[in-house]
Formats: C-alpha cells, structure tokens, sequence
C-alpha cells in the first residue's frame, strides 16, 4: 500500500496509490465502501492503522481491478505535501553510514541522534530556497521510517514491528551554516573541566581544555529543508529494509548510489 498527502481545497488531505498515476482520496474512499475513516491526517492514520488495514487494502484492490467505477484523482494535477506533515518528532541519525563512521575518534557504542523539525518539511517537487548566506549546502538522500505503533524500551528483535512505512527524505543540510553560526568552540578553565568531556575524543595533553558544540538548528532546519515523499510504502511491501538502494539526482546525473546495507 501506498499512501501520500496532498493539499486539496487549503487543507490536507491523505491519498491512496491505485495505478497509472491515479489515487484516490481518504473520503472518497470512505464514501464508496462505507469504511469508519474519520482520519483527516497521516498521523491519525497510522495511529489506528491497526484497526482499518484490512478493509482498506481490500477495497484498493477492487479500485485497481475497475478503476473506471471510481472518482480517482490524476497526481499531475496534485500539490504534494510532505507525507506525514503533522509528526510529531523526526529524528536523524548521524555518521550512520559505516565507512564515514570508521572516521570517528571513538564509537559511542549507540546511534548519534539529531533533530529535525516539521517546519522544515517539504512536498514532492516543491522548490527547496537556499539563500546566499546559507553557504555551501548539499543534498543528503536518506531512507525515512514512519513510527506506527508506540512503544518504549523495545526489543532489538521486535523493533520493526513498530514501523508503519518507509519513504524517502533529503536531508538537506547547510555545511555554511552549520560550521558557523551552529558551532561553537570554547577553551575551559582546568579546574572545571572533567574527564566526561573529552571522553568522546582523542585528547592531546594536560593542557587540551578545547570543547566544541554543533547545535543542527539552521543547519539541518530552514524552511524547506526536509524534502519528503511523495509516497509511504508499508512496511508489510518491504521484505528487507537493509537492502535497499538510494541514490539522486542532479540535472539529470546521478551524484550519489548508496544502499541500506552500508547504514
């Protein structure tokens, strides 16, 4: 199954892939089959997708078989929005490619995680507005999961039950920035410094009191920098989420090819 999000009449509105670029909305839908699908955003959605999954697989499956029957929407015709612009948290992991990863001066032994905001996030084919002084700023194509059911301190093994879909983001991110007004470096006084803060780095003598600070606000979080989308695929279409091949484009020339299994 595939699902996405469109503006439709100043407001969202979830979508449903059938074929040959065709979908249909959450309403229309309802409306056909006499489904419960109150749900007006992705996140509501997948909040209860539990409870709907079935039915609704169903009757996309008698949509594709005659498509004819049904008001279907044409996605030239669509403005994309991100697929789930209403999360609540996106959470990005750092350094989670290995061979970038053996550049680190010590493994912390569990993912470096960094933040990104919804504001941030950016429908399918929507420009991305890189100002001047944002510096150099440079795409990073990334496979994206979508959380369904909720859970805490959950087992390694039992992890992937709780993912929804998969979709694909860049992450873009203003190195510009990020090494300017996102970073700090400070020099301590000896007597307050600790062994917990260098810990994490290679130190270089009594006399090494550097500490730095990357704070991924403006870097990673202006406006339009979380492109997304256009679809969620659900996780029960993809066998091998460790398998999978990303790569982008730019005017035309592929620029990056990477797969899941170097993550």
């Amino acid at each position: 199954m595939k699902l996405g999000t469109i503006r439709e009449k100043e407001s969202s509105c979830l979508i449903f892939y059938i074929k040959n670029n065709l979908a249909i909305t959450i309403n229309i839908l309802s409306e056909n089959f006499n489904l419960a699908l109150p749900y007006k955003t992705m996140q509501e959605f997948m909040a209860n997708e539990t409870t709907v999954f079935i039915a609704v697989a169903k009757a996309l499956e008698e949509i594709r078989n005659f498509p004819e029957q049904y008001d279907l929407i044409n996605l030239d015709n669509v403005e994309w929005l991100a697929p789930n612009p209403d999360t609540r948290k996106i959470l990005g992991v750092a350094f989670n490619n290995q061979g970038i990863r053996k550049e680190a001066h010590f493994d912390a032994g569990c993912p470096n995680y960094f933040l990104k905001s919804s504001s941030c996030l950016n429908g399918h084919n929507q420009p991305v507005v890189i100002r001047n002084f944002y510096g150099n700023t440079i795409p990073e194509p990334e496979l994206c999961l979508f959380i369904g059911k909720g859970g805490k301190d959950i087992r390694e093994e039992h992890a992937l039950n709780h993912v929804f879909g998969y979709s694909i983001t860049n992450d873009i991110t203003s190195h510009g920035m990020k090494f300017s007004m996102d970073s700090l470096a400070v020099t301590r006084d000896p007597k307050i410094m600790r062994p917990e803060y260098t810990s994490w780095r290679k130190s270089y003598g009594n006399d090494d009191n550097d500490l730095y600070f990357v704070y991924h606000t403006r870097s990673k979080n202006s406006d339009t920098f979380g492109p997304m989308g256009p679809w969620i695929t659900t996780s029960d279409e993809i066998s091998n989420p460790n398998n999978l091949r990303i790569h982008a484009y730019k005017d035309e020339k592929c620029f990056t090819d990477d797969t899941t299994k170097s993550y």
